[in-house]
């Protein structure tokens, strides 16, 4: 059994409701990053001569919120779907290795 975070509860799961768990997130993460890239393909905004707050064109405000949802895409990714293990402490043959390159400068 593990713990995962669903929705916004720890859940206690089995290794096969966990591996649905992530493919269903990855599915999703994936889906908005596709959805994203279309967005950003604007053609409409190209000949719109409109300001926005008085000085900035609807065109570089509207890459400006992609901009910002893309940010909160690759977060939501981080904390979702993240690997674990690949963020952890240098392994013993990272510190020989370390060790070895040292050694060649000096």
């Amino acid at each position: 059994m593990r713990t995962i975070l669903y929705g916004l509860t720890w859940v206690h799961c089995s290794l096969t409701q966990l591996y649905g768990v992530i493919r269903m997130r990855k599915f999703c993460i994936w889906s908005l990053v596709a959805i994203l890239l279309v967005l950003h393909q604007d053609n409409w905004f190209w000949t719109d001569g409109k300001l926005v707050f008085g000085f900035m064109p609807i065109g570089l405000l509207y890459h400006a919120v992609i901009s910002v949802a893309a940010a909160c895409l690759w977060f939501a990714a981080i904390l979702l779907i993240w690997p674990e293990g690949v963020d952890g402490e240098a392994s013993s043959d990272d510190a020989v290795r370390k060790e070895n390159q040292g050694a060649a400068e000096a």
